[in-house]
């Protein structure tokens, strides 16, 4: 019973609130909240993962050195 007190309290001081950057932040939280409720919701589908790589570096198709080896006949 004390998530439900702990909800009535959030939403009680989410209506009160003036500062517009932090009224933001939660929405920016509540839209993560349901993306990810979403993604385990859902089915896998063609661009699911469009946004988990975040970074990739600029050798990445590079060839491996160490791996000469195993390739060579």
């Amino acid at each position: 019973m004390k998530i439900e007190v702990e909800k009535s309290e959030i939403l009680s001081w989410i209506q009160r609130l003036k500062d517009t950057e932090l009224i933001h932040k939660v929405f920016l939280l509540k839209k993560e909240s349901e993306k990810n409720v979403a993604v385990v919701n859902s089915k896998r589908k063609a661009g699911d993962g469009k946004y988990l790589i975040e970074y990739i570096a600029e050798d990445f198709n590079d060839p491996i050195d160490h791996f000469d080896e195993d390739t060579k006949p």
